[in-house]
C-alpha cells in the first residue's frame, strides 16, 4: 500500500501548533514522487505540564475499499507513528542535573516497561480528517502525555530520581525554624537570563558550601509525583500567577547560575539563602513542592 507520511511534536494547542509543524515538515522534508515523506521536531511543554504529538498519515483512495476504510488506515498509521515520536521525545527528558532519561533507560529494564506503557496510554485529544486535492483521505492526530499526576512521567521517573540522588548526596540546606512576621505562601526562583534547563527532578542549590535547599530527597514524594518537584513558568509575573500552587505572598528569590551536567539546577548566592532560610521556617514549602522556577528559557 502507498501512504504520504508526515509527523511532528506540537509545541502548543492544536488551534496554535499548524503553522509551527508546517514550518518545521518544510524545512525538512526531502520529497521524492511515489516515496514516503517524513519528518519531525519537537519541545516537551513544562510550563504546560504535557508533552504533545502531532501525527499525520495520508492513505490513497485507489489501494482502500471506501473513503471510511481508508480513513481507518491513515488514523491507525498516524497514531503509530505519533507513539514511536513520543517515545522518542520521552527519551530525551532531562531526569536531573546530571541525568538524560535515555542513558537511564539502558541500564532499567523496570523504567523501559513503565515507559513503554505511560507511551502506549497517552490520549488522542484531537483528530481532523481532510480530503487532499489528490483525492486521497489524510488522518491527523494530536496526543498527550502528562509530566505529572496519574498516568504522567513523574512517579516513575522521581521514584528513579530518588535512587540516583542517594548515590550521589549533596549536603542539606539548614533553614531557620522562626516563623517570619509574615509568612510566605510560596517560593519563585528567578531564572532568567541563565542557560537553564528544565528537568523532572531539579535541584535548588544554596552557596557557598553548595547545599540543597531542595531536591527529591527532600520532598514529600507523593506531592512531587501528583503536581510535580516544581512548575515551570515564562516569567516571574506568569509564575505569580500560579496562586493555586505558590499562594498569594510568594518569596521571589533571585538564581544567580544554573550548575550541573545538564544545567538544570539552579544555585542562588548565600545572601538569598538566608533569606530562604528564614522565609521558610523548617523548609515546609520545600517539602510541599510550592516552588516554581521562571525563565523564558522554559517556555
Amino acid at each position: 500500500m502507498r501512504w504520504t507520511v508526515f509527523v511532528a511534536i506540537a509545541l502548543a494547542l492544536p488551534c496554535m501548533a499548524a503553522e509551527w509543524w508546517e514550518e518545521e515538515l518544510q524545512a525538512q522534508e526531502a520529497v521524492e514522487e511515489g516515496t514516503p515523506v517524513q519528518a519531525c521536531a519537537g519541545k516537551v511543554l513544562w510550563t504546560q505540564g504535557f508533552i504533545e504529538v502531532v501525527g499525520e498519515a495520508a492513505c490513497d483512495m485507489d489501494e482502500a475499499l471506501s473513503e471510511g476504510h481508508c480513513y481507518v488506515m491513515a488514523r491507525r498509521a498516524a497514531i503509530v507513528l505519533a507513539q514511536e515520536k513520543l517515545s522518542e521525545t520521552v527519551n530525551g527528558i532531562v531526569v536531573d542535573g546530571e541525568t538524560l532519561l535515555r542513558n537511564e533507560l539502558l541500564s532499567s529494564s523496570t523504567l523501559r516497561t513503565t515507559m513503554r506503557g505511560l507511551v502506549k496510554g497517552a490520549q488522542v485529544v484531537h483528530e481532523d480528517r481532510v480530503t487532499l486535492p489528490d483525492g486521497s483521505i489524510l488522518a491527523r492526530v494530536w496526543m498527550q502525555l502528562p509530566l505529572r499526576g496519574e498516568g504522567g512521567l513523574a512517579a516513575p521517573i522521581l521514584e528513579h530520581a530518588a535512587q540516583l540522588s542517594a548515590q550521589r548526596p549533596v549536603p542539606a540546606f539548614s533553614f531557620d525554624k522562626a516563623p517570619p512576621a509574615e509568612p510566605f505562601t510560596g517560593i519563585i526562583v528567578n531564572a532568567s537570563g541563565l542557560q537553564a534547563v528544565p528537568a523532572m527532578a531539579p535541584r535548588l542549590l544554596v552557596l557557598k558550601e553548595l547545599t540543597a535547599a531542595l531536591s527529591v530527597e527532600h520532598v514529600e514524594l507523593a506531592t512531587a509525583q501528583e503536581i510535580g518537584l516544581v512548575e515551570y513558568a515564562g516569567s516571574v509575573d506568569d509564575a505569580r500567577a500560579l496562586g493555586a500552587r505558590i499562594g498569594s505572598n510568594p518569596l521571589v528569590l533571585k538564581a544567580e547560575s544554573s550548575h550541573g551536567a545538564t544545567k538544570s539546577d539552579l544555585v542562588i548566592s548565600a545572601q538569598e539563602g538566608t533569606r530562604l532560610a528564614a522565609g521558610d521556617p523548617e523548609g515546609t514549602l520545600v517539602r510541599a513542592c510550592k516552588v516554581v522556577f521562571a525563565g523564558h528559557q522554559f517556555i
